[in-house]
């Protein structure tokens, strides 16, 4: 594995360009970033006066399969928006996720080479984060119609000859506390609220 990075600074807009490679030793699975190929990424963030950030990422998830494991995400974040009082909005996250293959053959986004009948083309799909602070107390709120493209969540035992025990992973998960949010269907929103203390 491997990173170059660039960085450019313009008064208060801070930019950064990362170039991602790395590869697995074993062939576990075809299409995904353990097949032993190299799978690599670009992405870059724009920060202006550190509150208010853009950013995008390219990615190729097995470069044997380039045109069939690529997607592109792009978003923003917002923080320290505004205070009244003992409340305040905190933080705001919006990001989408385009996928640009559309292999009916790929598990990881709900394709299926053992029976095609039942195979699926990846979407776009959108999560948002809105954080709300009362004195010391957050709240979070999570939503997403993520069905989970492009991560060990879209397999499953009729779409791989491999007996695993399912689910093989979590998907992607919340910002922050990490924790595993998919929708159940496209277009159909899945959401979370946590709540902590910061001393």
């Amino acid at each position: 594995m491997g990173q170059a990075r660039m960085k450019l600074n313009f008064g208060d807009l801070r930019t950064v360009l990362l170039l991602n490679l790395g590869a697995s030793s074993s062939d576990d699975f075809q299409y995904s970033s353990v097949s032993g190929n190299p799978a690599y990424s670009i992405c870059g963030e724009a920060n202006f006066s550190r509150d208010y950030t853009l950013y995008f990422e390219y990615g190729v998830q097995d470069s044997a399969h380039s045109g069939d494991t690529n997607a592109f995400t792009f978003g923003a974040k917002a923080e320290h928006l505004f205070t009244f009082d003992f409340l305040s909005l905190d933080r705001i996250i919006l990001e989408m996720q385009v996928p640009i293959a559309s292999n009916p053959n790929n598990p990881f986004t709900g394709g299926n080479g053992i029976n095609p009948s039942s195979a699926g083309l990846p979407q776009m799909a959108l999560y948002g984060k809105a954080r709300i602070r009362i004195r010391s107390i957050f709240i979070d709120f999570n939503i997403t119609d993520s069905v989970g493209d492009f991560t060990f969540a879209r397999l499953n035992n009729s779409n791989i000859n491999t007996p695993l025990p399912m689910p093989v992973g979590g998907g992607n998960e919340t910002d922050g506390l990490e924790i595993p949010l998919l929708s159940p269907g496209y277009n159909t929103y899945a959401f979370s609220v946590d709540a902590g203390v910061q001393f």
